[in-house]
């Protein structure tokens, strides 16, 4: 309630920002969560980009520059007409790593921050699925540079990460706190990231059990699981998506869905539910038949198309069950997996946050979010060393990243309010 209290008190301080959000009310899109929404493999080829160290032409007009960075990635910057001195970066979140590398569909908050002045960039980084922090992290710290090069040092910079892009902004700024002034985190895995790939594999064994033939049956092809994903049904599946004109993701919830409320089902249905309902990290994240059906299709959806992703590039297996009592099952049912040990200690070598902040960071995060469960926040909160420098704002619903404009505008407002301008680190 912070960020609404500090709006209560100096109204006018962010009173343009606010205006503007309601005008964006309408879109529905303005979110765009990066996750696994719903993405189209068929996406146009990325645009006509200069090198990063190439100098663009007429730089100090208003109007976006684009180009390639050191590491492959795709960038945008934008100047606004009345640039204000700050900087905002924006990390996007989860891709499919089966789609090409693009920039992210992210028009809504460029039209926002520009039309309040702020200086905008991004970046595509140069992977999809799993990216790499420490790539990620000289990514945006490339941003600045080109910023300073193209249209002079900036006066503070600020993150805004959305899902995985929360993650490696909250990261990069308890790393980096010199180079970035805070961040505004929407809906990330920032408390453990170890414990989010095990949340989502138990969602895929349990139901793996109760519905062992489900998945190969859907295109005549094994399909494998969390140790491995066949890449003959990836394959079919991508197949199929494209000759039907949907997203494959869409294609395989709505045939999820479809096995999940066949009423010839549904004494499983509701096994699994009662299964999911008594396992502690997913107990807190649905509520019912409505938001429990969403939840097993976002477990299952994501483990399909991440687990080869992430083998590949931990070098093994990292979800661990070999300890994991479910009730209401007969746990012989249940495959066992036991995790790599030096894949699982990447992820938490690589992708666990310290809580150690020295600027502010807001949060933003639905109760009950099927992808990224709520308790992340407050893992974090409970690991945060300074309590001042951490907000979070919570909002009771269900959902991954569904948030409105107007929510969006009020944390960036509450960031506003405690970042003070800082000296960056040399470039």
């Amino acid at each position: 309630m912070r960020a609404l209290n500090r709006l209560l008190h100096h109204p006018l301080q962010y009173v343009s920002v606010l205006t503007f959000a309601l005008v964006l009310l309408g879109s529905t899109s303005l979110m765009g969560c990066d996750t696994l929404s719903d993405a189209d493999l068929s996406e146009s080829a990325a645009p006509l980009v200069h090198d990063a160290q190439t100098p663009v032409a007429d730089a100090s007009a208003p109007g976006c520059v684009t180009g390639t960075q050191t590491s492959g990635s795709l960038y945008e910057l934008c100047l606004p007409e009345n640039p204000n001195g700050t900087l905002v970066l924006y990390a996007h979140g989860f891709v499919f790593p089966q789609l090409p590398i693009a920039l992210p569909d992210d028009d809504d908050f460029q039209a926002f921050f520009l039309s309040q002045g702020f200086t905008y960039g991004t970046t595509s980084f140069n992977t999809n699925g799993l990216v790499n922090p420490k790539t990620a992290t000289k990514d945006l710290r490339e941003l600045i540079t080109i910023h300073t090069r193209t249209y002079g040092r900036p006066d503070r910079v600020l993150l805004f990460g959305v899902s995985n892009g929360a993650l490696l902004s909250t990261l990069a700024i308890e790393q980096h706190p010199g180079l970035f002034d805070g961040g505004l985190a929407v809906c990330g895995p920032v408390g453990s990231y170890v414990r989010n790939v095990d949340y989502l594999g138990d969602i895929y064994v349990v139901f793996d059990a109760l519905f062992p033939n489900a998945l190969d049956s859907l295109f005549g092809v094994e399909a494998g699981g969390p140790e491995g994903i066949n890449p003959d049904f990836l394959q079919t599946l991508l197949t199929a998506a494209a000759n039907a004109g949907v997203s494959p993701r869409d294609l395989l919830a709505g045939q999820l869905q479809a096995v999940l409320t066949n009423p010839a089902n549904a004494a499983l249905t509701q096994q699994l539910l009662t299964v999911l309902a008594a396992t502690p990290d997913i107990a807190a994240n649905f509520d019912g038949l409505a938001e429990g059906i969403p939840l097993i299709i976002t477990g299952v959806v994501y483990n399909i198309f991440e687990a080869n992703d992430l083998i590949a590039k931990t070098g093994g297996f990292a979800y661990d069950n070999t300890g994991r009592e479910y009730s209401f099952i007969d746990n012989d049912l249940i495959t066992r997996y036991e995790a790599d040990r030096n894949a699982r200690r990447q992820l938490e070598t690589k992708y666990e946050t310290s809580g150690r902040l020295r600027v502010p960071l807001v949060a933003l995060h639905t109760t009950r979010d099927p992808l990224v469960p709520f308790w992340q926040e407050t893992i974090y909160e409970d690991e945060v060393r300074d309590p001042s420098l951490f907000s979070l704002t919570d909002f009771e619903r269900s959902g991954h990243c569904t948030f409105t404009p107007e929510e969006i505008a009020v944390g960036f407002a509450s960031l506003l309010g405690q970042a003070s301008v800082a000296t960056a680190e040399p470039l």
